[in-house]
């Protein structure tokens, strides 16, 4: 054969390949919306962290925030509480209000994490709220004490 010259084998199309990669692509994009509301950012910020859980609790996504609470920084959410707020304990509600780690009652300005309760919302939430807020509560009183001596 010529290199001129045709061949006679009947030419395949590129458009069945083409409907082929758009219809995966199009099956990647349904699979992404659908995970999406899955989907926690890891970006931990203390300013937005207690909307954050407030946020996923009022949606009852207690996945997301025992997530949130895993990507939380105790030591940088008690800096950044102390520079924004009045010092503040995690108060936890379960037969009744408890500050975890601390012997102490609860006060107003205490925050009473949302979603936790004597009937248990979600268990796994409230197990993870639990040992999140004694260390944080932990952290917050050091930081306390050392910021204020107790008087000899």
């Amino acid at each position: 054969m010529e290199p001129n010259q045709e061949s006679s084998a009947p030419r395949q199309s590129i458009w069945p390949r083409v409907a082929a990669i758009a219809a995966g692509l199009a099956f990647l994009v349904v699979v992404a919306k659908l995970l999406a509301p899955f989907a926690v950012p890891n970006r931990y910020k203390p300013e937005t962290f207690r909307q954050g859980i407030v946020n996923f609790i009022v949606a009852e996504r207690y996945d997301h925030a025992v997530r949130l609470l895993g990507a939380a920084d105790i030591e940088a959410q008690v800096t950044y509480d102390l520079a924004a707020t009045a010092p503040s304990y995690m108060v936890i509600q379960e037969d009744g209000q408890t500050i975890p780690g601390i012997d102490a009652l609860p006060t107003p300005q205490d925050w009473v994490v949302p979603g936790t309760s004597d009937v248990l919302y979600d268990e796994t939430w409230q197990r993870a709220v639990t040992d999140f807020a004694e260390r944080y509560n932990l952290a917050l009183k050091a930081r306390l004490d050392k910021a204020m001596p107790a008087k000899p």
